[in-house]
């Protein structure tokens, strides 16, 4: 496996605020947070020259909720004029109808909307907002008729794992064609909500409804499955293995990377404690090439896992925030998605 020299994608935290207060969020956003010391816009526009001076491919907009800075369309266009894919994943409650059509005049490539269920009960719960469904709703309505390129992203619970053909059918009604399913990871806030983690089992019974939906469906919906459901893919159907992330890796440090709401570079959105450079003292190139990000790089990074027959073929290890959080080592293994301890829970059922 030959490391690209930069990473393919990089995300941006645009903001710590956020109007709603939902469980699994790694930033721990919320009303309550302060904008204070967060990247202005000539910080971000130099960041984005240095990103495309370094060839990446992928810029993703984020938060918090990155439609609560008052210059997010104007950072749009600049992002979009140097970066060839570019999008803004939002929990759309904030995007009007005026909103869309400025969207539409902007060059981005998807806005990804929250949506995490069928049900407002389920969903407004989930957000921490009464009404957020709604709003979501109303919000994809305004940007499909202004024409503007747009997906759902799901993230997969213990409370909607076995909803996954209903959320679908919603989906679908609201003319969406590209679905991101995103299983729950503990980290921020989500580790005070462990209780909505699923069990290997639900996660397995995800990718089958899944295979089943895209296999009924097929061009009417795209179905993508991150990678933290990778290790239901060995040995399964083509048409699983193309709805699974083609990463066969954890990608952070070596695909991907996080740029902090203040500027913090870091490998990915639940290894904040890693923290290699800040955009501000030192380019991102800089920090990049940097001794630190050494650390997540290279293939036999994981000498636990070495011997194991699926290491060099499938999971590599698994994610490097998994092993951290569990074990408090970075290059331990993953036991959370681990093949081995799942094919030992499939004996014993």
């Amino acid at each position: 496996m030959t490391r690209m020299m930069y990473p393919m994608a990089v995300r941006w935290e645009s903001t710590s605020r956020c109007n709603l207060h939902c469980l699994h969020c790694y930033v721990e956003a919320g009303e309550k947070q302060d904008s204070l010391n967060e990247l202005t816009t000539d910080e971000i526009f130099r960041t984005l020259d240095q990103l495309r001076d370094l060839g990446i491919i992928i810029f993703e907009i984020e938060g918090g909720e990155p439609l609560l800075r008052r210059d997010v369309l104007k950072i749009l266009d600049y992002a979009a004029d140097r970066i060839p894919m570019v999008t803004l994943e939002t929990n759309g409650t904030l995007i009007t109808k005026e909103l869309a059509s400025k969207l539409q005049k902007t060059k981005v490539n998807d806005v990804v909307i929250s949506l995490d269920s069928h049900s407002s009960e389920f969903h407004d719960s989930f957000r921490g907002r009464i009404g957020a469904f709604d709003r979501t709703l109303n919000s994809i309505r305004f940007l499909r008729r202004a024409c503007v390129p747009a997906s759902v992203r799901t993230v997969i619970t213990k409370g909607n794992w076995n909803k996954v053909e209903d959320i679908s059918v919603l989906i679908l009604k609201l003319g969406i064609k590209r679905w991101f399913i995103t299983s729950f990871f503990p980290g921020g806030r989500g580790l005070r909500n462990l209780h909505i983690s699923l069990t290997p089992r639900e996660a397995k019974q995800v990718v089958e409804k899944c295979l089943e939906l895209q296999t009924q469906l097929g061009k009417d919906l795209s179905i993508s499955l991150d990678e933290t459901f990778i290790r239901f893919g060995e040995n399964s159907p083509d048409s699983i293995k193309k709805m699974l992330s083609l990463t066969r890796f954890c990608p952070a440090g070596q695909m991907i990377c996080e740029i902090t709401a203040k500027g913090n570079v870091i490998p990915c959105p639940y290894l904040r404690e890693f923290v290699f450079g800040n955009i501000r003292t030192n380019s991102f190139k800089e920090i990049w090439d940097s001794r630190s990000f050494a650390l997540l790089k290279g293939r036999d990074r994981i000498v636990f896992c070495r011997s194991c027959k699926y290491y060099r073929s499938s999971c590599i290890g698994g994610c490097r925030a998994a092993a951290y959080h569990k074990h408090g080592n970075i290059k331990g293994p993953d036991t959370l998605n681990c093949y081995i301890l799942f094919e030992k829970i499939e004996r014993t059922a």
